[in-house]
């Protein structure tokens, strides 16, 4: 869809640019400030990734995770995090124990 592939190309751009303005306006416009219409999360997450926001980016994803295991997708948010679990490993930055815990109780539910 159009829409989606704007909001990736934007994302891009944003991460590349490293402009605070822009990025706020990005942020702005993900959660809904500008048109009412909160975005899916996995946007901010991408943009989190994309700027090397880790952190940022580790605590959405387990937000991510908790949404998708409350509607019963605990392969899509084992994904997410595991996902998550090994980009933060190769930057060396410590794992959140909320993101470990979440991983290990959504890994037991696939098994």
């Amino acid at each position: 869809n159009e829409v989606e592939e704007a909001l990736d190309v934007a994302i891009e751009v944003v991460g590349e640019a490293h402009k605070d303005t822009l990025t706020h306006q990005l942020i702005d416009y993900l959660m809904g400030e500008i048109d009412g219409v909160p975005k899916a999360a996995r946007y901010l997450f991408n943009l989190y990734m994309s700027l090397k926001q880790y952190r940022e980016a580790a605590r959405t994803a387990i937000i991510i995770a908790k949404e998708d295991r409350t509607c019963g997708s605990y392969r899509a948010g084992h994904d997410v995090l595991f996902d998550m679990y090994q980009k933060l490993l190769q930057q060396k930055i410590k794992i959140p124990a909320e993101m470990a815990h979440n991983l290990m109780l959504l890994h037991s539910y696939i098994l």
